[in-house]
């Protein structure tokens, strides 16, 4: 057993999970990682990106970055923040997963963001993200951390469009059955 394990309790089989170690705020649950590995995940919008991190008293904490890059060899996170500096907030690579995350104190919305990432080739490139929710207006091209304060009212609607769909997908259902015996 480790000196860490004695001091944290933990046994000699407790497992640390990189992304939790490496960033408490992480947006990325296994699930996650095992559906974009699989190229599966439909949400990648809730976990990729610049997620603005926030207490339970509402109190700002931060914001965590992550973004899928696959073949880079190392991923910055560039911006306002840091003066467009590579060297100040590099990403941690999370596993085999290809993504890269970062969690960095205090920056909200409105704070302008690029990815530098460094190829197979070894040639630093900076990117827009891929999955930015606000973007500077072109010709410039940096993404802006962004927080929706939208409040959806639409459970009425959401409602009734259930009670179409069932009766939609019975009709679509006869369809199938009675083109399927008769062809």
């Amino acid at each position: 057993m480790g000196i860490f394990s004695r001091f944290l309790g933990k046994d000699k089989n407790s497992e640390i999970v990189p992304a939790s170690f490496l960033n408490p705020h992480s947006s990325l649950g296994e699930l996650d990682l095992y559906l974009i590995g699989e190229g599966r995940h439909e949400q990648l919008w809730k976990i990729l990106g610049a997620q603005v991190k926030r207490d339970e008293t509402g109190a700002l904490l931060g914001t965590a970055f992550s973004v899928w890059a696959p073949n880079a060899q190392a991923v910055s996170l560039i911006g306002d923040h840091n003066y467009w500096d590579r060297n100040t907030h590099q990403m941690y690579r999370n596993g085999t997963s290809g993504i890269w995350e970062i969690f960095v104190a205090d920056i909200a919305a409105g704070t302008k963001y690029k990815f530098a990432i460094c190829g197979i080739d070894g040639r630093w490139v900076d990117h827009a993200d891929p999955m930015a929710r606000a973007t500077e207006i072109p010709p410039l091209t940096a993404s802006v951390v962004e927080e929706s304060t939208y409040s959806w009212n639409d459970q009425a609607w959401i409602q009734k469009r259930s009670e179409f769909q069932s009766w939609r997908s019975a009709v679509y259902m006869k369809f199938i059955l009675v083109r399927g015996n008769s062809g």
